[in-house]
Order: structure tokens, then C-alpha cells, then sequence
């Protein structure tokens, strides 16, 4: 029987903050649309990204999350990887520079 429920994006935020990537795949296999944004134009991305979370990065990139989305102030979810990522430890952290090289590649291979 498949999952017919609907996912809502504050749901779906709350999954990523968690860092449960089960969550955010079956909202997806349900049909959310990874390109959800809030009133700040923040997509499920970007605030994977805020929390530091290469794999729901990947799982978003993979189900056609835009990397090049910016939100309202300007910043990708490379940019808000990188000042969550130094701003949590005063210099960046491991996952800060995986979700950089993670957008880096996908971008670039989009241009390719």
C-alpha cells in the first residue's frame, strides 16, 4: 500500500532539523516538491544546509532540489552552509565543506 499523506514544509523542516533522511524520502516519494519555500524563499535545501546535513543534501539534490535557489537575503545553500558551518565552531566544520563540495559538484556537472 503506498503512502498517500501529505507532507507540509514545516513538517518536512522539522524532519531535517532532526536529521531524519527516512522522513524527508518518504515526504518525497509522497510527492513534496524539494523546491518548497517558506516566506523567506528558504528551500528544504538550503535549511539542510543550515543544519549541517550532507546527506539530506544529497537526498534533495537527487530528487531535483535547485542548488542555485537563493533565499530572501541573497545566500544559496552553499553560502548558508558555509556561515552555519563556521559560525557553530569559529572555523568550518567537516559537514559545512562536504555540503560545499557537494553543491560545487552538482552544479558543475550541471554546466558540463
Amino acid at each position: 500500500m503506498s503512502d498517500v499523506r501529505s507532507y507540509t514544509l514545516d513538517q518536512v523542516r522539522e524532519a531535517i532539523r532532526r536529521g531524519d533522511t527516512e522522513y524527508v524520502q518518504r515526504a518525497i516519494d509522497s510527492g513534496f516538491d524539494p523546491d518548497t519555500q517558506d516566506l523567506n524563499r528558504c528551500t528544504p535545501l538550503i535549511f539542510a544546509a543550515e543544519h549541517q546535513n550532507p546527506v539530506i543534501v544529497r537526498l534533495l539534490l537527487t530528487h531535483g532540489a535547485d542548488a542555485s535557489h537563493k533565499e530572501s537575503n541573497g545566500y544559496d545553500a552553499s553560502g548558508v552552509a558555509a556561515w552555519h558551518g563556521e559560525y557553530r565552531m569559529g572555523g568550518y566544520t567537516d559537514e559545512s565543506k562536504e555540503i560545499q563540495a557537494i553543491l560545487k559538484a552538482h552544479i558543475e556537472s550541471r554546466h558540463s
